[in-house]
């Protein structure tokens, strides 16, 4: 299995990584994060995050955190602030690996790690800047330890320290993991609390998890809730923010252009996996729960049914395909997508490079649409004035 997990890690990071900073970063979700960093580096200020000078508490730290820990090595620019979702990329890849080598066979294991990797969804993620495949990776590394603590409970701490740390890159996204796990226990009807080592565990969860937050009540109080959890978790659950209503059928029709070309085999992987008994039923549950949570909230956004993909090229593996037909067109779309398909989309805000270039000729507040202010605030260090008082940013762009 080891030259395999080697193999996968050169494969991948040479696709992940491949002109990774060609293009600049944009707005939205990037360019904020990264922004973020680069004001933590400048401040000091690692405790608190900013963005546009103003207190910052829309996501916790932990991703933010390192991308400042690769600026100050790196320098600023957009490889080191997209980096940190790359390296969680490649680290997805092998996760998934290791997780599918516990009920499959090395080659289709390995075969697991390349359909993710070419799957066109999550490969454009894993090369921006965003947190949904670093949350995705400390996912993995939760359900990899709790399928491996169902023989050894010494893993618990492991999935401690996975949940915790998925929780400390995204919050609320880190649920389906833990509603998961706490069903497939119920379900299991196993004496886990017997395990001195699954308290340890829970402890580190606690712990890890809850530090920044109790951290940030205390010092910033009704400011933080109301933001972090009444402005990012309770609105987006009850109404549609910063985005267009979508109906039921918008996960379908993500999954369907995400998934391509595996997408005509889901029929069949949905009917291999309901009928084996080999495919772990955490993993089933999961996929349901991340689904079942997508389909409730009502701000809808295609990253949100990412932490999904892994599972489903577990399940297109255990297809048991022929690894002679299969292999070589995997490898000839991981050209493709190298080469040709995986280039950064630059022009998302076409307006965007004008812009920026406006906003560097001068100095003080410079004022700018909401739509182009995370991109035109990192290139141009001035702070940016927007008008936006109906968007969950406005406050923290609001003219003076």
């Amino acid at each position: 299995m080891l030259r395999y997990l080697l193999l996968a890690s050169i494969i991948s990071s040479c696709i992940l990584f491949f002109r990774l900073g060609s293009n600049q970063l944009q707005s939205w979700d990037e360019a904020i994060y990264a922004e973020s960093a680069k004001e933590m580096l400048i401040t000091g200020d690692y405790l608190t995050p900013r963005w546009n000078q103003e207190k910052f508490f829309q996501k916790p730290p932990l991703a933010m955190w390192a991308t400042a820990g690769l600026f100050k090595i790196f320098g600023v620019n957009e490889t080191s602030a997209r980096a940190f979702s790359a390296l969680c990329g490649v680290g997805c890849v092998l996760l998934t690996m290791l997780i599918g080598r516990l009920f499959l066979s090395e080659t289709l294991s390995f075969m697991s790690g390349l359909i993710l990797l070419v799957t066109p969804h999550f490969n454009y993620h894993a090369r921006q800047g965003g947190l949904d495949v670093p949350l995705i990776f400390f996912i993995l590394l939760g359900l990899y330890a709790y399928l491996k603590a169902q023989v050894d409970s010494r893993w618990w701490v492991l999935f401690g320290m996975g949940a915790a740390l998925a929780i400390m890159t995204k919050g609320p996204g880190a649920a389906a993991l833990l509603v998961a796990v706490g069903v497939s226990l119920v379900v299991s009807r196993s004496q886990f609390w017997k395990s001195g080592y699954f308290w340890l565990g829970l402890g580190t969860l606690f712990i890890l998890g809850s530090a920044w937050h109790l951290a940030m009540i205390y010092l910033y109080g009704n400011q933080f809730l109301r933001e972090y959890f009444g402005q990012q978790i309770l609105a987006r659950t009850a109404g549609v923010i910063d985005t267009t209503p979508h109906g039921w059928t918008f996960y379908p029709r993500t999954l369907f252009f995400g998934l391509l070309p595996y997408t005509f085999l889901l029929p069949f992987a949905i009917v291999r996996v309901w009928k084996s008994r080999e495919f772990p039923a955490v993993l089933t549950i999961f996929v349901i729960t991340v689904f079942v949570i997508c389909l409730t909230v009502a701000t809808k956004q295609p990253w949100y049914i990412l932490p999904v993909y892994p599972v489903l090229a577990l399940a297109f593996a255990s297809l048991n395909p022929s690894p002679s037909r299969v292999f070589l067109p995997l490898f000839l779309l991981a050209i493709v997508h190298c080469v040709i398909l995986d280039r950064r989309i630059p022009g998302l805000n076409p307006e965007q490079p004008e812009i920026i270039s406006k906003a560097q000729t001068g100095t003080g507040p410079f004022e700018t649409d909401i739509r182009y202010a995370p991109a035109v605030l990192f290139y141009s260090n001035r702070k940016i004035c927007a008008v936006a008082p109906d968007h969950t940013m406005g406050q923290m762009t609001k003219c003076f």
